[in-house]
């Protein structure tokens, strides 16, 4: 859940005259933790598919040349993850998949679900890839 959407809420919820204002208090202590220990144990390498194109794009580039569909936020998956992601997007196509070390990732890193959706992926807000986090390239030849 998104923590400003989440303190609005509870902002709201503490204006009405009903409500204890100590149980809001822990209410937001609470999923403050939550939300930062979600963070904090991201792995140490997360997944990224790009086309060909994009990534013989990205060796001129300090940066991963991401798709459209990155335009809210970039998004990842882990290694558990990959196989699903692969075949739901990419099946037939040939793609690229990169290896990235978390802690280099420049953004702000959320696990959250897809609108929609109740598997937690990892979602780069406000951020990019620098080459220098690309810890493995692996191509993938389908379409032959």
């Amino acid at each position: 859940m998104n923590k400003y959407f989440l303190v609005l809420v509870i902002t709201v919820i503490i204006s009405s005259s009903s409500f204890n204002c100590f149980a809001a208090q822990k209410t937001i202590e609470n999923k403050y933790q939550e939300i930062e220990m979600e963070q904090d144990m991201s792995p140490e390498y997360l997944y990224k598919i790009v086309s060909k194109e994009q990534w013989q794009a990205s060796a001129s580039e300090n940066d991963v040349i991401l798709s459209p569909m990155d335009k809210d936020f970039i998004h990842f998956a882990t290694e558990d993850q990959l196989p699903h992601v692969a075949k739901k997007f990419w099946n037939n196509m040939d793609y690229i998949v990169l290896k990235v070390t978390s802690d280099k990732l420049i953004g702000r890193l959320v696990y959250e679900t897809n609108p929609g959706g109740t598997t937690k992926y990892y979602h780069l807000y406000e951020g990019r890839i620098p080459l220098e986090a690309v810890r493995d390239v692996i191509a993938i030849n389908r379409s032959q």
